[in-house]
């Protein structure tokens, strides 16, 4: 998974955080993603390694399962985004994590400006 992909789709991960399976809500397509295998809250999205998220998670987890919904904001240093998290599990059984994106603001700045057209002299070839 690129480090500019959001976390959004459906993830069933362990009890640790290891993710089992990933379908993205992009293609809707169960291949063997990149995120298969790595940690979620350490590689995939260190943004929900926090008591908000992770925290909520573990909570859950401690009741012996359930179902839990929460609005997560992620925020990252080129983007942010608000997530809507849906959390299924049953006592140590693995995790069903459902994300959805509600809002994506983008902070990437521009790498190449280019010149204003009205700024070129009359007969200036480029």
């Amino acid at each position: 998974m690129n480090r500019l992909a959001l976390p959004v789709g459906v993830f069933r991960i362990n009890p640790h955080g290891i993710v089992l399976c990933h379908v993205s809500v992009v293609d809707g397509v169960r291949t063997h993603s990149s995120a298969v295998g790595r940690n979620f809250y350490e590689d995939i999205a260190p943004s929900t390694n926090c008591p908000g998220f992770r925290g909520r998670v573990e909570q859950m987890l401690d009741r012996k399962g359930g179902t839990l919904r929460f609005e997560f904001r992620l925020r990252e240093p080129w983007r942010s985004a608000r997530l809507d998290v849906r959390v299924y599990a049953r006592d140590s059984s693995p995790i069903w994590l459902l994300i959805s994106c509600s809002d994506l603001t983008a902070d990437i700045p521009a790498t190449v400006q280019l010149p204003d057209p009205a700024s070129r002299s009359p007969g200036h070839s480029p």
